[in-house]
Parts: structure tokens; sequence; C-alpha cells
């Protein structure tokens, strides 16, 4: 079972911790090994999914019904944008991993906070009278050229200035690399970016540092960033406390035990405790208070005479030993974790470079979708309506003509004028030119509303910000917080210009041009009447009307069936391609592009549960040796650093301390879900911790689908912040989740 016992503190010696540094080294160069086949599975994917989006390509290029250049310039530009965008991502994995190789024997520290926090002043505490202490400052953003320098106690500690520690020094103290930074605000360009991502890659463990006099929420904010690398975080509290003043170092050491202490600063502690419950998910961290300062001057000259008093009221033993004894402890599985953590950390950055991308166009291709339904629902009801109007149109030329039948031939059978007279009945009703008209009204109807679609169409596009139409908490992939301090994507100026192409190369002005050969359509109809049987006619007006009534409904039948043969080929036909056939073709290309980007996130994502899963085994197991977690790990659902879902194919025979396995992972929420036959049993205890009954589950196997309606109260849980309680479940269980509400 898991338990929650405290762990018993192991026996702290000069060769146990050398021996665990020792074992570090070993485990390095096996995980660096384990990268470098990992890297090779990682090209594999990307290069499937570059294949795909060039099959999608290759194929619209190859398409004949509904090729588009333009739509083929935009596609072929964002193919190219994301290849570039994925090869310098790869590079620069590769550029970590060399850097990784080459301080393969090092356990590293990295001192973080903001400007004026006090890292220079505590590290130069922590490194004084080392032996042959070895100093460099890095010379590119990556610290692939250093220089090495000698430095005077003190010499590095800032004047102030806004970016008090602006390079990186690389210092080497009790068998430890530690490296010192710029101040975390000064992180805001891309080069600064750069030099954070690279230096939070090699870190085995970060000590951040805050200042009591100023706790800000920014500080959090970029330490979360460097937690999506899920790496160990110690808080140090720098007490900022005058002991310039005699008279005020006198009183500090008299009091230090109510100044730097847990009790003395309790509700500091208590707002990191806060500030990292909302930007972690949980506020189990290690918290140090220490008063730097003094910590400095126990190695000055001028106070020799008490510097056993000013280390001990400093409390900087207090972090050294913190800092040895989780060497001692976690050692190993922190080393593990700094390649595992790291190669995971770089499966997501992918996943945010595709997602960036999927949702840069998503919006756009969902915009063109819903105008193209517009449009699609307008041509549905135009063409039946058009055809019924050009039926009642005919009608209403053809009825008034029918209704002088009568008239006429009782008046003008058998006369000489009787043609002259049918002519000049045809000419008053206007015939031809009204059913010339109906064809006219037609055209300008469509045109019309094909020029304003475009208007609108135009307007929506110049003035929609697609990129805040966000999808989704829901629908986003679980990254962690945050993937990387920065991101080029498709919102980048270039990318924005290759984005825009995107809706610009559909106008459905022009579509339909000026009918030709609807002249003449009905002339001639009606050149026949009487022939040469007048006088037979004459004495037979009846037959007579009923053979010209029955030549008039003829000459209506063949008007009708020509005006509906227009409408068919240069209306219904013309545009029922366009739409039909064309458009939805060069939309469905943009559909299959965009899911083909979806799909590379999926395997992806598929990479980073095996990766999980595989973590997960080689530290616990490592750690407990024992192999319960090889044997019955199913899968592994994470957001690194603030929660893990692990599905368990049974419970262990001996106990494992749950407290530990937080704290090798670095304070991360662990929530074990056993297996079950049932699948109502098995999502309730997978959505932990929401509570919810088995009669609010139902399951539809079919669609492998959950419906769940629970006690308002417990949605918010259910669903989690960001999504991510709803997501993690429905990724360990591989299913979809429906909640009604």
């Amino acid at each position: 079972m898991f338990d929650k016992a405290d762990h018993k503190k192991l026996k702290v010696t000069d060769d146990r911790y050398k021996r665990i540094l020792s074992e570090c080294k070993t485990v390095s160069e096996e995980e660096y090994k384990y990268c470098l086949k990992n890297i090779k599975v990682l090209k594999k994917v990307i290069s499937e999914g570059e294949n795909k989006l060039y099959k999608v390509v290759k194929d619209f290029e190859n398409e004949k019904d509904f090729y588009d250049e333009t739509l083929n310039i935009t596609l072929t530009n964002l193919k190219n944008y994301y290849t570039d965008q994925v090869n310098k991502e790869l590079s620069r994995i590769q550029l970590l991993l060399d850097k990784k190789k080459n301080n393969l024997s090092s356990f590293t520290l990295t001192l973080f906070g903001r400007t004026k926090a006090g890292k220079s002043t505590i590290r130069e505490s922590l490194t004084f009278n080392e032996k042959n202490q070895k100093v460099f400052r890095w010379l590119d953003e990556i610290g692939k050229k250093k220089e090495a320098l000698k430095f005077k106690y003190g010499e590095t500690i800032g004047k102030g200035n806004q970016r008090t520690t602006r390079d990186i020094y690389e210092y080497f103290w009790n068998n430890l690399r530690l490296l010192d930074t710029p101040g975390i605000s000064a992180f805001d360009g891309e080069e600064d970016v750069i030099i954070a991502e690279s230096v939070i890659d090699e870190s085995d463990v970060i000590l951040f540092l805050v200042t009591n006099d100023s706790i800000q929420p920014s500080e959090f904010q970029k330490l979360a960033e460097i937690k999506a690398q899920n790496k160990p975080i110690i808080v140090v509290l720098n007490v900022k406390y005058d002991i310039d003043n005699p008279l005020r170092l006198k009183m500090f050491l008299k009091n230090h035990s109510d100044i730097v202490s847990h009790h003395g600063q309790e509700g500091h502690i208590k707002r990191i405790k806060e500030l990292c419950k909302m930007y972690f998910g949980h506020d189990d961290i290690n918290i140090v208070p220490i008063h730097a300062l003094s910590a400095f001057y126990s190695n000055l000259d001028q106070y020799k005479f008490i510097k056993n008093d000013l280390i001990f009221a400093s409390n900087i033993g207090i972090l050294k030993n913190v800092l040895r004894n989780l060497i001692e402890e976690q050692g190993v599985q922190k080393r593990i974790l700094t390649f595992r953590e790291d190669f995971i950390h770089y499966y997501n950055n992918f996943v945010n470079i595709h997602w960036e991308y999927y949702k840069s166009i998503k919006p756009r291709k969902d915009f063109l979708f819903k105008k193209f339904q517009n449009i699609c629902e307008w041509f549905d009801n135009f063409i039946p309506d058009k055809n019924k109007y050009i039926e009642s149109s005919i009608e209403n030329i053809f009825y008034p003509l029918l209704s002088e039948v009568d008239d006429y031939v009782n008046t003008y059978a058998g006369e000489d004028n009787a043609q002259q007279e049918w002519e000049r009945i045809l000419k008053t009703h206007n015939v031809q030119k009204k059913t010339e008209n109906i064809v006219t009204r037609i055209l300008e109807e469509v045109e019309k509303y094909l020029q304003e679609f475009s208007k609108q169409l135009d307007f929506e596009i110049k003035n929609l910000n697609f990129d805040k139409l966000d999808i989704s908490e829901i629908d986003k992939p679980i990254t962690g917080r945050v993937a990387r301090w920065s991101s080029a994507g498709l919102t980048a100026t270039s990318g924005t210009m290759i984005l825009g192409g995107l809706l610009n190369w559909w106008n459905p002005v022009g579509w339909i041009v000026t009918a030709v050969g609807i002249g003449g359509l009905v002339a001639g109809v009606f050149s026949w009447i009487w022939g040469n049987d007048t006088k037979r006619y004459e004495k037979k007006k009846s037959t007579a009307k009923k053979v010209l009534k029955s030549n008039i409904e003829k000459a209506m039948r063949t008007a009708n069936r020509e005006v509906k043969g227009w409408f068919y080929e240069n209306i219904t036909h013309l545009l029922k391609k366009k739409l039909k056939v064309e458009l939805k073709g060069k939309l469905n290309t943009l559909r299959d592009f965009n899911n083909s980007i979806r799909e590379i996130v999926e395997e992806i994502n598929n990479e980073i549960d095996s990766e999980n899963k595989a973590l997960f085994i080689k530290v616990f197991d490592g750690y407990f040796k024992n192999d319960f977690f090889e044997k019955s790990i199913i899968r592994v659902c994470r957001i690194a650093g603030s929660i893990s879902k692990i599905l368990i194919s049974d419970l262990p025979e001996q106990s494992f301390n749950i407290k530990i396995m937080r704290k090798l992972l670095g304070g991360e929420q662990i929530y074990f879900v056993l297996n079950d036959s049932n699948p109502i049993t098995l999502l309730k205890n997978a959505l932990a911790p929401a509570l919810i009954s088995e009669d609010e589950i139902s399951f539809i196997e079919e669609h492998n689908k959950y419906i769940i309606q629970p006690k308002n109260s417990e949605i918010s849980k259910i669903i989690g912040k960001n999504g991510n309680n709803i997501k993690l479940t429905s990724n360990l269980l591989k299913t979809k989740i429906e909640i009604l509400k």
C-alpha cells in the first residue's frame, strides 16, 4: 500500500556524500546514452509528421478539380515555416544534450532570483575558502565558451544596478557545480530566454531566492516556468535586516532565532506557500530562511571575532545541510530527473510548437468553414426557390396570352390579317423580353448576394482578431504550465504574414458571368398559327382554340425548359461545382493540413506517455529497490511538477511512502488509480480528487465515452484548473468524458 509516513533521516558522512556524487556521475553517463537513443525516436516522429504535411501539400498540387495557386503557396509556406521551426528546435535540443555531455561528472546547483535578492552574496558565502576554486564566466548564451577568472571575496556582489549579475558565472564548490545567474526580472529578450533555458536545462537543483521585503507574484510566475522542467526547488528566503549599525548587529545576534526562522518569518512563508499553490498547484516545497548579509560578513576580517555567531545566526549552515541531505538521499534520482524530465520537456516543447500551429490555423479554418456553410445554406435555398420562381414567372407571362385565345379566334378566324393580328398580340405581351427579364433578375440577385457576401467576408477578415479566438482549455493538450519562456510560433511577424494567406484566396465575386445565348429563347415558337387551313379552322373554331392553346402551352413548357436549362447550366451546375467541388475541396485540404498537425501532437503525446512511465519506473523502483512499478504501471499521465495520475494493475504487497515519492518528483501530487474491469468504478477512482458517485456515471461502450451528471459543487473539481483533471483522466483511460450540467 501507499502510506504518508515521515521518512527517517539518513546519516550524512563524507564517504557517503562522495559515493553518491560518484554514482550520480555513472547514472549521468547512462542517462545521456538514453537521451541519445530517444532523440532518434523524436526525430523519427517529427520526420513522419513532416511527411504527412508534405503529402497534403503534394496531393493538392496534383489536384485537377480544385487546385488553387494562392492556397498552394500559403500551404507550402506553412509547411516550410513549420520545417524551419522544428529543425531549429531539434538543433537546440542537440546543443543542450552536447552541453550535458560536457558536464556529466557535475551535480549542478543554480541560483535564481530577482535582481538584488542576494544571489551573489549567498554564493560568496557558500564558496568562501574553497581550495583551488574554479570560477568561469560564460562568453556565450549557452556556456560553450568560457573564460577562467579570479575574484577577491565580495568582488562579484553588485552595486544595485538593474542587472546586478548580467553574466552567468560558474563555480565549483564542495564537489558541486554552482551557476550564478542574472536577476530573473532581467530575462526579457530572446537572448536572455536562451540563457535561462540553457541554465535551467543543466540544473539538478534550483536555489530560488526571495526577500522578505518584497515577495512578488511575478517571481513565482517565472519560477513556474522553471518548474515546467520539474526542477527540484529550494526557496531561500533572504531576510533583509540591516546589521551595519553595531547596536542592530548586537540585537540581531541576540534575537536571530526570532528573525531568521520559520516562526519569525511565518507570515512571509505563508505568502510563499500561497503563491506556490497558485502557480505550481501545490505548496509542498522546501523553504529555508537565511540572513545572507551576516553569512557574508562572517568571512570578513573585521568580524572574525564573532565569525561563528554570524554563521550560526545566518542559517547558512542549515542551507548547506539541506543541500547535502538532498544529495545524500535523492542525488541519484535528481540526476536521472535532470535528463529524463528535460527530455520530456523537449517533447512538450514540440507539442507546444505544433499546438501553436494548430490553434493558429484552426480559428481561421473554422471561420472559412462557417462562411462556406453560410453560402451553401443560401445556395441550397436559392436553387429550389429560383426554380419555383422560373415556373411561376413563365406562367405569369403565358397565362394572360392564353386568356386572349377565345376572343382572338372568334374575331379573326378566317380573316386575312389573322397572322398579323396575332403577332401584334405577341408584341403587346412582350413574351420574349419578359422571359429574358427572368434571367436578368436571377443574375442580378446572384451577383448581389455574392458581392455582399464578399464584402462581409472581407470586413470580418480585416476586423476579427483570429489569434484571440482561442480554443477551449479542455481541447488543449497537457504540456505543463509553461513549456518554454517564449515561442516564435505562427503569431510572430513572419508567421502572421503566412496566416494572412489562409484568408485571402477565396473571393466568390466573378463566379457567375452574364449568360449568353438566352436571346431568341422563345422567338419563333408562335410563328405558325393558321397555316393553309384557315377556312377549315373557321368552320371549327373550337378546334382552332384548342390547337392554339396547345401551341401556347407547348411554347410555355419550352420556355420553362429553356430557362431552367439555362439556370442549371449557368447557375446551379456552376455554383455547385464552385461550392461543393472546388471550394469544399480546398477547405478539406486546409482541414487535412490542420488535422495532420493534430495527429503529430497525438504521436508526440504517445511518446510522452511512454517516457513518463519509464521515468517513474526508473526513479521509484531504483529508490525503493523494488520492481513493483515496472510490473504494475499501465500508464502515467502528468503535469510535471504539479500532478500525476498513475494507472496500476494491482496494489503493492509492501508499503511505499507517498511523501518520499512526492519529494522525488519535486512535490508533485500523485494519484494512484487501480485498474478495474468495471468502467464506472474505474472512472470514479480516476477522477480523484473530485468526489463522484457511480450512479452519476454512464458509459457508452460503442463510442468509448463517459457521460457524467455530477453535483454542481463537484464540477469545478472534476474539470480542474485549466481543465487539467478531466484531461489527465481522459488521457489516462484513453476515453472521452462529457459533463452534463
